[in-house]
């Protein structure tokens, strides 16, 4: 009985948001430049969001951490490697409006694109070793004490 009242209750509620709000969306969007009407929409995703947890009693929990790669494929380095990978496609778009300013250089040299990634991905190992090597210095029993 009661998931049928929390069921009604959640259909209501995207009846009354769902539908003015979208044709709200929909009307404004003909007057209203990108960055308000975005605003609008994300705000109006909450409020649909609050509503649904709220009526169906979701709880937000984050699980899975445990599962995430450690070592030398941490998350900080696997984020490197795809940002230099998206970095390499976007400059290879982008060399085609530099033509002018390149000097001695093909557009596509394989030696700069390599060694501009090599010098990026090890900034990036730098900079996760740093924190790494603290913890490491650390005393857990001392840690422990300290929380």
């Amino acid at each position: 009985m009661r998931s049928l009242i929390r069921s009604i209750l959640h259909m209501a509620w995207l009846l009354i948001t769902v539908i003015p709000w979208g044709l709200t969306l929909v009307v404004i969007s003909l007057w209203v430049r990108r960055t308000p009407l975005w605003w609008f929409a994300v705000n109006w995703f909450r409020l649909v969001i609050w509503g649904t947890r709220v009526i169906l009693g979701i709880q937000v929990r984050v699980s899975g951490l445990e599962n995430l790669p450690q070592g030398s494929s941490s998350p900080a380095i696997l984020l490197s490697i795809a940002g230099i990978g998206a970095g390499l496609g976007l400059s290879l778009v982008a060399v085609r409006f530099l033509r002018a300013m390149l000097w001695g250089v093909r557009q596509t040299d394989p030696l700069t694109f390599t060694a501009t990634s090599a010098i990026l991905l090890l900034v990036a190992v730098l900079a996760t070793l740093a924190p790494a090597l603290r913890i490491l210095r650390m005393d857990p029993s001392e840690t422990l004490r300290s929380e």
